[in-house]
């Protein structure tokens, strides 16, 4: 008998696939040569899909108007989570390498991160506007990449695998989706952005590095913390870099038994040591020497614990 080769036999949809590295339609050919116990590539591609076929062929369809554009809400929803769903391992991966090639120029590119973001597990504007482009572009162009990641598929399979119905087999093992793959879209994740990213510095501003040094650990309390609450009127102000240490003043006012006190506090902090250093703390423009300016920075630990 002889076969419709105007619509797909697996759900009914007229053909439209774009024939891979060529951009034209499927001639009608495939179909001609097509016989039984031996299906069309076309057909082929539904089997490796196995589910969602409707869904595919049709926005296939629209898309070959449209520059292989077309939207998938659960792909721009899950991004790269919904490529592993669909077993585009090679796709996460490659999102994994470009998120890290962006930190790496954001690094060389000298932008400063704002610390108090990090510390408080915010994402940085800059890493929104990455995240949402990729999971936008992943939206509108995820079902082209699906088509050629099956079509690849397919072919490599149709070329080395002469026999259906071990071609069948094969694709139930490889197409169709996975939530195990959402797990594995995970762990790549890990293994090629989030640990290697671990290795790219911060650019981290010279206020920021002293202002959120930790003063108790235990209590994890830092200096912004303490002088947030214990000074009015405070400001951090970055005074100049020399020999790879930065130094950092603060100036705020202390009241104390109803008299308001001008107090400047003089940080050091080096590249060669991992502690901030107190140079010298004054009070109404008087310099306090070392031992009396650490106690008094004990004092004021103990005025924030009171408040």
């Amino acid at each position: 008998m002889e076969r419709n080769n105007q619509y797909c036999p697996k759900c009914g949809k007229a053909n439209s696939f774009i024939n891979e590295g060529t951009d034209e339609q499927l001639s009608a050919t495939t179909h001609e040569q097509t016989y039984e116990g031996n299906p069309s590539l076309e057909e082929e591609i539904y089997d490796y899909i196995q589910d969602d076929k409707g869904y595919y062929a049709r926005k296939w369809e629209k898309s070959a108007t449209r520059n292989g554009i077309s939207f998938n809400i659960f792909a721009f929803l899950f991004g790269p989570f919904w490529l592993g769903y669909r077993k585009m391992y090679l796709f996460v991966f490659l999102f994994s390498l470009v998120w890290l090639v962006m930190d790496f120029l954001l690094y060389l590119s000298g932008y400063t991160y704002n610390l108090a973001n990090l510390l408080a597990f915010e994402n940085d504007p800059v890493d929104q506007v990455i995240s949402v482009v990729t999971f936008v572009l992943i939206g509108f162009f995820g079902n082209k990449l699906y088509k050629k990641h099956a079509i690849r598929h397919v072919k490599k399979t149709r070329a080395t695998t002469p026999n259906y119905e071990n071609r069948l087999t094969i694709y139930k093992k490889k197409g169709g989706a996975s939530w195990l793959g959402v797990l594995f879209s995970f762990l790549i994740l890990i293994g090629a952005y989030v640990i290697p990213t671990q290795f790219i510095p911060l650019n981290v501003s010279p206020i920021d590095e002293v202002q959120y040094a930790v003063y108790d650990e235990e209590e994890n309390i830092n200096l912004h913390d303490m002088f947030e609450v214990v000074f009015d009127k405070g400001e951090w102000t970055f005074i100049q870099t020399v020999d790879k240490t930065d130094y950092v003043d603060f100036n705020g006012e202390l009241t104390i038994d109803q008299e308001t006190h001008e107090v400047t506090f003089h940080f050091a902090n080096s590249d060669d040591y991992e502690d901030i250093d107190i140079l010298s703390v004054s009070v109404d423009n008087e310099e306090l020497d070392v031992y009396d300016s650490s106690d008094f920075l004990d004092y004021i630990y103990d005025l924030y614990q009171e408040q």
